[in-house]
Formats: C-alpha cells, structure tokens, sequence
C-alpha cells in the first residue's frame, strides 16, 4: 500500500505544480511541464522528387529547478524527454530525445554578471529517406557568458562556446566533431514611456 501512496502524493502535487506553475521548498524552485504541439511537414525527407508529409507530434515531459544561494548566486538545471511521433513511416522517423541542462549564474558588483551552463542531449538527426533510420548522437554544449554595464544604457558581453557532438553508430562516425565559437555583443537598454 505504502508504494503506492507515496508516488500518489508526488502526482497530486506535480498536478497542483503545474496549475501553480512552480513548487517550492525554501530556496529550491522546481517548474514541471507537459508541452504538445502538432505540425505539418510537407517534405520530411527533405527531397525534390518524391516528397513525403507527415503529421508530427512533438511531446515534452520534464523539470527545471532554480536554487537561490543567497543574493548573488543562482543554480539551475533540469530534465525534458522530447517525444517524437510522425504519421508517415513512424518506425523509421519516430524519436525520443533526452535533453538536461546544468548551470551557475553569478551577479558581480557594479552590475556585472557571470554565467557558465553546460547542454546535454542524447539525440538523433532526421531521417533522409523511408528506409534509412535516424542517426544518433549525443551532443553537448557549454559556454560561458560575461556582461557588464559600461556607462548608463550602454554594455558588453564576452561569450565562449564549445560543442560537441558524437554519433553512436560507427557507420556515421565522420560526421563527429567539435566547434568552439566566441563572441563580443553590446547592448543599449532603451525604455518606453508611455
């Protein structure tokens, strides 16, 4: 009875989450969803000749989770299973995709910001044809972010990324590789009166 009960508790309360939107315990923050969206794609394979539709349902189950470490720091992280179901040739074209993200976000005096987060997904590349089946791979993605005021409206950012992605399959282990990019932004915060 009791193995039961307590995953009825955890339901109930993840039913009431996503009414509320959040559940919160002191400074952790925990924000469940449930997406769906449903789309039409003419050309599935992406060819010329022959062209393939399919109705595509995209269906998104997880959690984020924000942790307040006083007035500066923030942790975040989280967990979606992406489901993937086509009307046309689903053994061939269906997918599931683990996505999870980790992160650390500092504020800094005189406005400056500091953030690192780290990407993870175990996912597949679209199918190109009935009978070729979707490739796997597992990417991940970090980077690292600095912003600063410079004066009034005005400010900078310096980013670094780096990307991996590893295909599972041998037989697509050419496509392997890794990108770094950097960046400098400015920005200017405009406001609107009304």
């Amino acid at each position: 009875m009791k193995e039961f009960i307590i995953p009825a508790i955890m339901l109930l309360a993840a039913s009431n989450a996503a009414a509320a939107g959040n559940l919160k315990f002191g400074n952790l923050e925990i924000n469940p969803f449930v997406s769906a969206r449903e789309n039409y794609d003419s050309n599935i394979y992406l060819e010329m000749e022959g062209k393939n539709s399919s109705m595509i349902n995209r269906t998104s189950l997880g959690a984020d989770l924000l942790h307040k470490l006083g007035s500066r720091v923030d942790l975040s992280g989280g967990y979606a299973l992406e489901l993937l179901s086509y009307d046309e040739s689903p053994t061939t074209n269906n997918a599931d995709h683990h996505l999870a993200h980790l992160g650390a976000r500092a504020r800094l005096p005189k406005g400056m910001t500091v953030s690192v987060e780290d990407k993870y997904a175990e996912t597949t590349d679209q199918a190109t044809t009935q009978e070729t089946d979707r490739a796997k791979r597992v990417q991940n993605d970090i980077k690292t972010r600095f912003e600063a005021p410079i004066r009034g409206k005005f400010g900078f950012a310096l980013e670094a990324a780096h990307t991996y992605h590893n295909y599972l399959s041998t037989t697509n282990a050419v496509l392997d590789r890794e990108e770094l990019l950097s960046g400098f932004h400015r920005s200017l915060q405009a406001a609107v009166r009304a």
